[in-house]
């Protein structure tokens, strides 16, 4: 998955009816925490080198952050 299809899925996330500017800082939020608490270690992720993990993130939050 892109980080822009992701950023795309946790917008639904945290989707509260309407698009709204909450709803992508919500998912800023969720993707700095991922980043913060070291949540990359699912399977998907076994042998993937941490810099690749974490700058798909911090891609991630970049496409969110186009959005406000």
């Amino acid at each position: 998955m892109t980080p822009k299809e992701k950023a795309a899925e946790l917008l639904k996330i945290y989707n509260f009816g309407s698009f709204t500017s909450y709803s992508v800082r919500c998912s800023i939020i969720c993707v700095e925490q991922i980043l913060k608490l070291d949540c990359l270690t699912d399977e998907g992720w076994l042998n993937v080198p941490q810099e690749y993990k974490e700058q798909y993130w911090r891609e991630v939050k970049q496409e969110l952050e186009k959005l406000l």
